[in-house]
């Protein structure tokens, strides 16, 4: 038990050193506000990606991987309209049933689940490719798809089909 906790402290506080060490740069005015969309953006569209698919090519994918992928799909948008009934039921306004929605779903644990994926199946690298899968493409995708349009519709207060397909598209564009 020991090893979990000092693997998930080892993660979190390397991520944790990170947010310290930009923190200080922008003390020191090394780093700028309008630096950090750059950096933002060179570690969702290029590093995540490079360790995730190097993860990844150590071990071949295959079909029953997609199938896990699914379940979790599936098991989000499940929550998904279970928080919908919910918070219908409970009449709350339009922005908060959009949050309810959001917040019931699709949430990633990657930080923290990895390590501790890695300590419960050591040497087992199919293990950590079943939750590479998972997460990114059964978790990832949906936050930063469905949940920018339901975030969207819900937070721009409109009702209705066609006010649906509209923010849909805008999303498209």
């Amino acid at each position: 038990m020991i090893f979990t906790t000092l693997r998930v402290t080892e993660t979190v506080f390397a991520f944790a050193l990170v947010v310290l060490l930009v923190i200080i740069l922008k003390k020191k005015n090394i780093v700028f506000s309008n630096d950090l969309k750059s950096y933002s953006k060179l570690m969702t569209t290029a590093i995540l990606p490079a360790v995730i698919f190097s993860q990844l090519s150590l071990n071949p994918v295959n079909g029953h991987q997609f199938v896990l992928v699914l379940i979790m799909f599936i098991a989000g948008a499940s929550c998904m309209i279970i928080a919908w009934t919910a918070g219908k039921l409970m009449r709350l306004r339009s922005e908060t049933l959009g949050t309810l929605i959001i917040t019931s779903s699709f949430g990633s644990s990657a930080l923290i689940g990895y390590p501790l994926i890695q300590f419960a199946f050591p040497n087992n690298p199919v293990a950590i490719s079943d939750a590479i899968l998972i997460s990114e493409l059964g978790v990832g995708i949906p936050i930063f798809t469905l949940c920018p349009i339901i975030a969207s519709y819900y937070g721009s207060g409109s009702s209705g089909l066609k006010a649906m397909a509209v923010t849909f598209l805008n999303y498209l564009k």
